[in-house]
Formats: C-alpha cells, structure tokens, sequence
C-alpha cells in the first residue's frame, strides 16, 4: 500500500518510500543513478525540505572528466531560508546591498551594468550584531561556452538578473554561516559553480541528430534517429532542438505519404507512427 501525504505541492508519497524514489526518477531526473537518489532523499530527510515544492532540487550536469552526467542535491534560497527559520535562532537579514568597483555600497542596483559585489547580513536571537558574508561577481558569474564563437559567456539568468543572482550567493553563504550546524556542505543552484570540483562544460553529442533525422527513409531508421534524440537531448540547445522536431515532423510526412509498391524496409501507406518520444510532450 502506498503511503500518501500532504505538502506544499499536494499529495505525494510519503518521504523516504519506494514510491517517492521512483516518482522522482520518472520526473526530476530520470538519468540519475540509484545511489544519486539515496543520496538525495538522505538530504531531503536531514533538511525537511520538500523536493516537490521546489525547496531542494536533483540536478544533473555534464562532468567531462567522468564523462557522464553527475547528480548532485542543490538547495533553493526558499529551502536554505526555510531551514533557518525552523532552527528558531533566525532573526532576520540586512540587505542585500550592491557595490561596484568603487566599493560603495547601494540598497537598490540599478545600473545596466553588474554589480562587482553583494553582500547579507544575517541575524540570529543569540548574537548581538549581524553576520555578513561577501559574494563577487567575478567568483561567482556562472557561463558557457558559446557555441558560434567558442567564447565564454554569462549565462542567461545571470545575464538578465545579475543584481539578483549574486545577491542569492551573498545570502546563501550568510546563513550557512549563521547556521553551520544545519547547512554545513549543502549549496545552491547559483552557488555550483564555485561548489563543484570538477568541469561543467556540455560537450556537443557524438551524433548529429538532426542529419540523421533528415535522411530518414524507413521506419527503422526514424526509430533510430528518435533513439539518437532521446540519448543526446541533454547536450542539445533550443535552436537545435527545434531543428530536430522540425526535421522529425517532416519524416512522418514523407513515411505516411501511400507509394505504390512498398518494398521491403518501406513503411508504404500502412505508417504507424512512433509517437512523440522526444520533444512534444516528452522529458524535457
């Protein structure tokens, strides 16, 4: 029997099942090993936090050396605020301020341009002042390679919201701090750049899977190219993505087209179809 509990994102299983293992392969991270997700449920339970409500995340990043994807649990500002609010000692914060190259501190950040430097104040019952913690733009930027010009560039988020990326770091190392006995070794989405030990960089997938898409002309080979996607979807960015399903949409056209006589590996006017596996409707 399946044990069933209310949260914050509904009813899910309850922490710690089989269920509730196996409801977070089939939709957060499908690729990630059964370890990763010991691992990750071991955490959930340590913090309380609930990985439904988005409080605490399993992401997956390309590790080169390994070559593989590797699985790590990363905790959203919402779960490290959380945490400390339940330990009963948190007091709230001052800031966030901003500062450029000059070194002076602002409340509000409004120059086109990103800040050099944020830094939180964290206050607990038991302290006299508040602790702060500095986070720089220059440790803390999170980019990628582009992959046109083979440069580094700042990631979209941090491209669109600087002011606000860094001023998550600033605050997730105030209260890390502040509270070393609950938060000591958990970190945050915008904090793994820095926290990982290894490379991120997506490499580009062995297979040109919109080539191979294009030249379907069987039923088993557009099986193939779908089985091609499906494996390199991770590593492929928007505009390929788009190219694939566009490439894709015109394989079922040419397969379902009657011929009159369809020989042998021909799919004739009897195409079944595939299904959408990859793209619409699929994982990502």
């Amino acid at each position: 029997m399946t044990d069933i509990v209310k949260t914050e994102a509904g009813l899910v299983p309850a922490r710690g099942t089989r269920d509730e293992a196996r409801l977070i392969r089939d939709q957060l991270a499908p690729k990630a090993s059964d370890a990763e997700i010991r691992v990750f449920l071991a955490l959930c339970q340590r913090l309380d936090l609930d990985p439904f409500a988005r409080q605490i995340y399993l992401v997956g990043r390309w590790d080169s050396r390994a070559r593989a994807e590797v699985y790590t649990p990363q905790v959203s500002i919402d779960g490290f605020r959380l945490v400390a609010q339940r330990t009963g000692e948190y007091a709230g914060q001052a800031g966030p301020e901003w500062c450029d190259e000059s070194g002076a501190w602002r409340d509000v950040w409004l120059s086109p341009t990103p800040p050099a430097a944020a830094r939180v104040g964290v206050y607990r019952k038991d302290w006299a002042a508040p602790l702060y913690r500095v986070a720089l733009w220059s440790e803390f930027v999170q980019t990628h390679k582009d992959k046109q010009t083979g440069k580094h560039v700042t990631s979209p988020m941090w491209a669109r919201m600087p002011s606000v990326m860094l001023a998550k770091c600033a605050e997730m190392q105030a209260l890390r701090a502040a509270f070393p006995n609950e938060l000591s070794g958990v970190y945050g989405v915008e904090e793994m750049a820095q926290a990982t030990p290894v490379e991120v960089v997506r490499e580009e997938p062995a297979v040109d899977v919109v080539a191979m898409m294009a030249a379907v002309t069987t039923r088993e080979e557009y099986a193939a190219a779908v089985d091609a996607a499906k494996a390199a979807w991770r590593t492929l960015d928007g505009e390929t993505r788009k190219a694939w399903e566009a490439e894709r949409d015109d394989a079922k056209t040419r397969l379902t087209q009657p011929t009159e006589a369809a020989g042998e590996g021909s799919c004739g006017d009897g195409y079944e179809g595939h299904g959408t596996e990859v793209g619409q409707g699929g994982r990502e």
